[in-house]
């Protein structure tokens, strides 16, 4: 609003004293530098969006691309589950306190194959990878863990918090806020 009344102040300006072509020259090239500097604002915060250089695995199993490219899933990754961890979480937040336990033993055994990010994870002394996942959508307090062999994932050293990471595996504890896996195969974005 502020800007407009000066703007409007020297677009009368230009038309009494320079008469309606003079107006119209003004009124064209102001709209051109407008198109102008606003494209060139756009372009600036896409290049700046632009990352940095891609860590490969000696594995192939990761590429950490380029800032501002969207991550791609490997091909053969499984489709993902119709039961969600969140929706875990609700089952055994929505009932009865004494029956909590029995709707937790329901989803033993259970195979999910659930789209995550890396929250952290830590090696262990027999060369395995502790990992604590966390739902990409839904609840953030809910976390996924799972052990991997650090020989079979060790591009997991290099994979920054997170990270997307596709994750199959069967459920061996189920609790609102934990759920534990085994028998994983990760299928880490690229």
């Amino acid at each position: 609003m502020v800007t407009s009344i000066p703007a409007g102040i020297l677009f009368i300006t230009a038309l009494t004293e320079f008469g309606i072509d003079s107006a119209i020259v003004w009124v064209v090239a102001g709209l051109g530098a407008l198109v102008f500097f606003s494209q060139l604002g756009a372009l600036w915060v896409r290049v700046s969006k632009w990352g940095s250089a891609s860590v490969e695995s000696n594995q192939n199993h990761i590429l950490i691309g380029k800032g501002g490219r969207q991550p791609q899933l490997p091909t053969g990754a499984p489709q993902l589950s119709d039961i969600t961890a969140r929706k875990i979480e609700e089952s055994i937040d929505l009932a009865p306190p004494l029956q909590r336990v029995t709707i937790q033993q329901r989803y033993i055994g259970l195979e999910v194959v659930w789209d995550t990010v890396l929250r952290s994870g830590s090696i262990n002394g027999d060369k395995t990878v502790d990992l604590m996942l966390k739902p990409e959508a839904g609840n953030a307090l809910t976390s996924i863990r799972c052990e991997v062999p650090l020989s079979e994932y060790g591009e997991l050293e290099a994979l920054p918090a997170g990270a997307k990471i596709r994750v199959y595996g069967k459920i061996i504890e189920a609790a609102r806020f934990d759920i534990k896996l085994q028998d994983v195969k990760l299928y880490i974005y690229q």
